[in-house]
């Protein structure tokens, strides 16, 4: 009896330090997947650059430059960590909303030219991100600048979606 006991122990051994079997491969990925990927897209673009993108903007901008009015010179640079934290947060929802846009359903045509000019606001946005990380100033305010020419380069080349309804209303196109 002992000697079967220790021949089973002993077989339960052997087989725990046996080769594992290989994870079975995941299934192919159907095509419809990769061309109907499961975006939600019912918000409208203009609403998600009225609600994210804008307000992400401004919290980015509301760190760089000066004001003057009858009080005097004001400068706007963040002067709590907390200051700095709104700043570095509007820049990092600029690059994540840049995603967003560039998703099917939001993209507009042509696609290539959209989604070139996205990236290039994303890039400098980042750039922003990483100056307020390291609460830089002076990198912020040249920053903040080539945003603000990067967004009106992309609302140059294609209009805000109101404004566009309102030229085609116009012109005479439903």
């Amino acid at each position: 009896m002992r000697s079967t006991f220790a021949l089973v122990c002993s077989l339960g051994l052997l087989a725990g330090c046996a080769k594992e079997e290989p994870p079975p491969k995941a299934a192919p990925v159907a095509a419809a997947a990769i061309v109907n990927p499961p975006y939600n897209t019912n918000i409208p673009i203009s609403e998600v650059m009225v609600h994210v993108m804008n307000p992400a903007g401004y919290q980015f901008w509301s760190g760089w430059g000066v004001i003057e009015d009858q009080h005097g010179t004001r400068d706007l640079a963040p002067k709590t960590e907390a200051e700095w934290m709104i700043v570095e947060n509007g820049a990092a929802t600029v690059v994540q909303t840049t995603n967003a846009i560039m998703v099917p359903g939001y993209a507009r045509d042509p696609t290539a030219e959209w989604n070139r000019l996205a990236q290039n606001v994303a890039n400098i946005a980042l750039r922003g991100k990483e100056a307020a990380e390291k609460h830089d100033k002076a990198v912020l305010g040249d920053i903040g600048e080539q945003l603000d020419v990067a967004c009106d380069a992309c609302h140059a080349k294609f209009p805000p979606v109101q404004d566009l309804a309102i030229k085609q209303t116009q012109e005479g196109k439903p």
